[in-house]
C-alpha cells in the first residue's frame, strides 16, 4: 500500500508538471492582441482565422490554421480576439492549445474590468504599475473578458497633479496651523513662567516686610517700569506724605528701592 501511495503521488506531480508546461501571454493593444506561446512539450496551436507577424524559434509548417511546435516559442498578432460592444471592449480567447495552459492576459493601459465580467472566475488579478493583468493557472476553457477605458491619460495626469498640489497645500496648512498653535502654547508657557518669576520675586522681596512697606513694594511691582511718583503712592495707599517719606526712607535703607528728585516731586524705583 505504501508503494502504491508513492506511485500515486509521483503521478500527480508529473501531471501537474505536464499541465503547466505551456505558457501563453496575450498583450492587448487597442484592437490587436500580441500572443506569445512558450511550450516545453510537443504542442498543437490553433491559429485565428486572421493573423500576422507569425514568428517561431523553430521551423514550422501551418496546416488548416494549425501549427505544431516542440519545446519552443511561437508569436503572432491578431485582431480576431478583440471586439467592441457598445462602450466596452470584449476579449475572447478560444482554447487554442490541445493541453491545459497557464494564461496571462494584459489589458491595455488606462483600461479596467467592466463590472467584473470575466470568465472563468478562477483568475488572479495583478498589475505592473501601468496595466491590469489577469492570470489563469492550468486553464482548459475559453476566456472571456469585458473591459472598458478610463479617462484620457493626459486628463488623468492633470488630475493627479491637481490632487497632489491640493494635498501639498493642505499639508502645509495643517503644518502652519500646528506651528501657530505650538507658538501660542510656547508664548503662553513663557507668560506663565514670567508671571511665576514675578510672583516669586514679590514673595522674596516682601517676605520680611509688613504693612505700608509691603504695599509699596507690591504696587511698584505692578507698574510698567517698576517706578512711580510719590503722589501716586499717597493716593494708592491713602497715607500722608510724612508717613510715606518715613516708609520710603526705611525701604531705601534696606536697599529695596531708590529715590530720584525731580523738582518738588520724587520718583520711586525698585532696585
Amino acid at each position: 500500500m505504501r508503494g502504491i501511495g508513492i506511485v500515486f503521488c509521483l503521478i500527480i506531480f508529473f501531471m501537474s508538471f505536464v499541465a503547466s508546461a505551456t505558457e501563453m501571454t496575450c498583450a492587448i493593444f487597442e484592437d490587436e492582441t500580441f500572443v506569445t506561446i512558450n511550450s516545453e512539450n510537443d504542442e498543437v496551436i490553433m491559429l485565428p482565422e486572421k493573423y500576422s507577424q507569425l514568428i517561431s524559434h523553430d521551423d514550422f509548417e501551418v496546416r488548416d490554421n494549425e501549427i505544431l511546435i516542440s519545446n519552443g516559442i511561437i508569436k503572432f498578432t491578431t485582431k480576431d480576439y478583440v471586439k467592441k460592444v457598445n462602450d466596452e471592449q470584449l476579449f475572447v480567447l478560444p482554447k487554442i492549445t490541445k493541453s491545459n495552459s497557464d494564461i496571462k492576459v494584459i489589458l491595455p493601459q488606462n483600461y479596467i474590468l467592466s463590472n467584473n465580467l470575466v470568465y472563468p472566475k478562477n483568475y488572479e488579478l495583478s498589475t505592473n504599475g501601468k496595466n491590469m493583468i489577469l492570470t489563469w493557472k492550468n486553464n482548459s476553457e475559453e476566456i472571456i473578458i469585458f473591459y472598458k477605458g478610463t479617462m484620457d491619460s493626459n486628463l488623468l495626469y492633470y488630475i493627479i497633479i491637481i490632487f497632489s498640489l491640493t494635498a501639498a497645500i493642505f499639508i502645509l496648512f495643517i503644518q502652519q496651523k500646528r506651528f501657530t498653535e505650538k507658538l501660542k502654547e510656547m508664548k503662553l508657557r513663557q507668560k506663565k513662567k514670567i508671571e511665576k518669576i514675578k510672583e516669586t520675586k514679590v514673595i522674596q522681596m516682601t517676605k520680611n516686610l509688613f504693612g505700608d512697606e509691603k504695599k509699596i513694594i507690591e504696587f511698584l511691582l505692578t507698574t510698567e517700569n517698576k517706578s512711580c511718583w510719590t503722589k501716586e503712592l499717597v493716593k494708592v495707599l491713602g497715607i500722608s506724605k510724612v508717613k510715606l517719606s518715613r516708609k520710603i526712607r526705611a525701604l531705601i535703607e534696606k536697599e529695596l528701592i531708590r529715590k530720584e528728585k525731580f523738582g518738588n516731586e520724587n520718583k520711586i524705583t525698585l532696585n
